[in-house]
């Protein structure tokens, strides 16, 4: 599993090269300098994209996570078609019902990184991908919150 953290606003499918510029400082930052960080060998991937705001936003989870695949292209893997399992959401900083997340299964400077950002910066983009696994598909999320 990659995961890093980007201090930047989500852009569009058309600004992938300016995406991609800072992901790769950000995926250097996390894990060293460093051109394909998955290897073509791995197979299907899954990935995870949470874009964390502290001003208000019109923009949806497709939106935001689309563009990341995209400029992902060429750094972490081939071809965004490996992407097989997706997970995106919007989380806003300014809820009073925010909770604490378990960040536990992050790599220790990631969680670092996105500890310190919360609070100083009003755009975070947490990023991760790895091999996708049966066990990650679930149905009936609602239900299974919190057991």
């Amino acid at each position: 599993m990659r995961a890093f953290v980007c201090t930047c606003r989500p852009r569009s499918v058309n600004a992938r090269a300016a995406l991609k510029s800072v992901f790769v400082k950000a995926i250097q930052s996390a894990h060293g300098n460093c051109t394909q960080i998955v290897n073509p060998a791995a197979g299907d991937l899954y990935g995870l994209v949470y874009y964390l705001h502290a001003k208000p936003t019109q923009m949806d989870a497709d939106n935001v996570s689309k563009p990341v695949w995209d400029a992902l292209e060429g750094i972490g893997y081939r071809d965004d078609e490996v992407i097989k399992h997706r997970r995106a959401g919007l989380i806003d900083l300014r809820s009073k019902n925010l909770r604490a997340f378990d960040l536990s299964g992050m790599p220790d400077s990631v969680a670092a990184d996105l500890i310190s950002a919360v609070g100083v910066h009003d755009d975070i983009i947490y990023v991760e991908y790895g091999s996708v696994h049966d066990d990650m598909y679930e149905f009936g999320l609602e239900g299974s919150v919190g057991q």
